[in-house]
């Protein structure tokens, strides 16, 4: 090959990078449409979910929406998959959708109100993105916003409403008097954002990142978010042991699996998550001593202002009464 046939190459090259095209079997690639729950998942552990196949126009919506959401923030997809691929289910849920670590749950209503939902879609890849709250739990992202969310519950309270709450208000004049407020006072994009730090994520980049929704975070903000969408990382190995010991669980080998959340712990020692998973497989052996000991260690290392610590509370409450 000829130096001027390789420069022309690699200049078609930089040209479609730089021209922020992305092609589908790139989003393909971190992606897995399925019609049931992936064996060894989660979610298939929880069997919480219906799911229902997926119609080729669907398939078609969603894969554009992920195409241009890839285009915007092209660490997220790399990050939700992690070592693996995210599935992608069309199920029965109460909200339009449902986002978590290498999963992404989409209801019909997704497809019914199309405009509103592309950033809904976006959220949720978020969540599927913040695996196990790692992002929405760090040091530097809670140092932005826990302040902002402490204020938005504050002024909140005050019209006797929960983020939860805010956002389940009519559309209308006081809906929209509470939100301006708290988007005035507090820099957050919405009421719902200051629900958790899980949450807080969520709503902060999906806003942003929607030019429509005239949002800007901040500098400081942008600095650190624009690390999230952007660059790609490895994924975890003790995200990896403790996925290894949800499979285990789900096939109903608890010891096995109580080793590989010990691995993760041993990873990180502050993996709530694994604490938490090993707790309820120690209940499950009926060793409630060593069940509760580590669902107090779950509890304890939760971020108050994170997602599900009433949860965790409460589950370390109830296996201490039944070790009573």
């Amino acid at each position: 090959m000829t130096n001027n046939k390789l420069i022309t190459i690699m200049l078609g090259c930089f040209m479609l990078i730089s021209s922020g095209i992305v092609f589908a079997s790139e989003v393909e690639d971190f992606v897995e449409f399925r019609d049931s729950l992936k064996p060894g998942s989660s979610e298939e552990s929880g069997n919480s979910y219906q799911t229902i196949a997926w119609a080729e126009n669907e398939r078609d919506f969603v894969l554009k929406s992920i195409q241009r959401m890839h285009s915007l923030a092209p660490a997220l997809l790399p990050r939700g998959a992690s070592d693996g691929t995210i599935s992608l289910y069309r199920a029965k849920l109460r909200n339009y959708a449902k986002g978590g670590p290498q999963r992404l749950l989409l209801d019909e209503k997704v497809f019914l109100y199309q405009d509103y939902s592309s950033r809904v879609v976006l959220h949720e890849l978020v969540h599927t993105a913040d695996g196990y709250s790692r992002f929405s739990s760090s040091d530097e992202f809670r140092q932005i916003f826990e302040p902002k969310i402490r204020r938005a519950q504050a002024l909140l309270k005050q019209e006797g409403l929960t983020p939860a709450t805010a956002a389940a208000l009519p559309i209308g004049e006081r809906r929209k008097k509470i939100e301006l407020a708290v988007k005035k006072e507090t820099g957050l994009p919405s009421a719902y954002a200051s629900r958790n730090l899980t949450e807080c994520l969520a709503e902060v980049v999906s806003s942003w990142l929607f030019s429509e929704y005239r949002y800007s975070p901040g500098p400081e903000a942008i600095a650190l978010l624009t690390q999230f969408v952007s660059k790609t990382v490895p994924p975890h190995p003790a995200d990896i042991a403790y996925r290894a010991g949800e499979a285990l669980f789900s096939s109903g080998k608890t010891r096995e699996a109580i080793e590989q959340w010990s691995n993760a712990i041993e990873l990180d020692s502050g993996f709530y998550q694994a604490y938490s998973s090993r707790g309820f497989a120690y209940e499950r052996l009926n060793k409630l001593e060593l069940a509760v000991k580590d669902l107090k260690q779950s509890r304890d290392l939760v971020p108050p202002f994170q997602f599900a610590f009433e949860f965790y509370d409460s589950q370390w409450k109830r296996v201490s009464k039944l070790a009573q």
